[in-house]
């Protein structure tokens, strides 16, 4: 009996292995790209991992980041608007544009209108100037917290510091004795806008949503709307193909509106806002936004929840700030808007007017920051 039962044992195995011989994916050939497997079985290929648990921060973006763009079309963005992607301090830019030829352009006169609303004391502001820096003793307080959470050699610990002093740098350092009038401001922008520059009239669009929302207290009336030509202004920031005015009209359509809904695709899906709003900053990037580890949002990540060893917005978002599923409908998304951008075309992006958007944003946006 022993003999039987062991040979019967055998012969299980031995099915087994057969079994999944026969049903496991077939291996990538020599010489096939990565993932081909993947793409051949997709039933049964399992979802990418992100690398988040590793304890060493260099392995995080050694996975297949399907996020990362192509190629960078760095002939977008003008030496200028690179500059102010970049800058972690707007001392030195405000002085190149103030009283020069370079701020004398619309794209300057709109960068120059940027960085005095942040940074200038307004006189006739009411309410007086907004306060833009957190109190010396509780930014020390936070950073010493975070050195004491790590030990001493850890990679980590020197990585979210660095974060942390870049994070909390003030873009408006040395600036303090600048003044300006709203009547200045309002000029700055006028001229931007006579110009054609297309960051001016989609930030006048935020601009004129917020207010509206700010002041739509009729009852039953909550919330904004876009008018035609506002819709118009968006469509034509993505065509611009500027990555500020991109990234400022992407993160306008993802807004939730009272009457109107925005939907993707043949079967006018309704758009998720986080990922729509993503899409087009990845975009954005895909033309020279500033996305690489001096981007706001990568910073913060590192230096408050030390999510590290990620040196751009597209891994932050692979590896941290999204799900299999978002990451997915994400890229869709971006494929979408690039399409139209590039193309003119916009009928894979619709607007229904009429109806509200059945899905809410996840996130609170009150106001554009001054930073990428």
């Amino acid at each position: 009996m022993k003999r039987e039962h062991l040979l019967a044992v055998f012969a299980l195995g031995a099915v087994g292995v057969l079994a999944w011989d026969l049903m496991r994916p077939d291996a990538p050939a020599a010489g096939d790209p990565p993932g081909a497997a993947a793409k051949a079985a997709p039933v049964r290929a399992a979802p990418v991992a992100a690398p988040v648990a590793s304890r060493d921060p260099s392995q995080v973006g050694r996975g297949p980041n399907f996020l990362r763009p192509v190629s960078v079309r760095s002939d977008a963005v003008s030496p200028l608007a690179h500059e102010f992607g970049e800058a972690l301090s707007y001392k030195a830019l405000h002085d190149r544009l103030r009283g020069t030829t370079d701020g004398e352009t619309p794209e300057g006169q709109y960068f120059l209108y940027r960085i005095l609303r942040a940074c200038a004391t307004i006189a006739d502001r009411k309410g007086g100037p907004p306060a833009r820096t957190q109190n010396a003793a509780q930014l020390e307080e936070r950073r010493q917290r975070i050195a004491e959470s790590l030990p001493e050699g850890d990679p980590r610990r020197l990585q979210r510091l660095e974060a942390f002093d870049k994070a909390t740098a003030d873009p408006c350092a040395g600036l303090s004795g600048v003044t300006a009038t709203e009547a200045e401001l309002a000029q700055l922008l006028k001229s931007a806008l006579a110009g054609g520059d297309p960051k001016a009239r989609a930030w006048q669009v935020e601009q004129e949503m917020w207010q509206e929302r700010r002041t739509s207290g009729t009852p039953g009336r909550a919330g904004t709307t876009l008018s035609d030509a506002q819709l118009d202004s968006l469509r034509e920031a993505f065509s611009s193909r500027d990555p500020e005015a991109i990234a400022i009209a992407g993160r306008v359509l993802s807004n939730s509106f009272r009457d109107l809904t925005v939907r993707v695709g043949p079967d006018r899906e309704v758009i998720e806002n986080r990922a729509f709003m993503n899409a087009a900053l990845l975009l954005a990037c895909e033309y020279g936004y500033g996305c690489g580890e001096n981007n706001s949002r990568v910073l913060n990540a590192c230096a408050f929840q030390g999510h590290c060893g990620v040196a751009s917005l597209a891994d932050y978002l692979f590896y941290y700030g999204a799900t299999p599923y978002d990451a997915q409908l994400l890229d869709r998304y971006r494929t979408i808007l690039r399409q139209a951008a590039d193309t003119g075309d916009w009928s894979a992006i619709a607007v229904d007017r009429g109806n509200r958007s059945p899905n809410l944003p996840s996130y609170s946006y009150p106001g554009a920051p001054i930073g990428r």
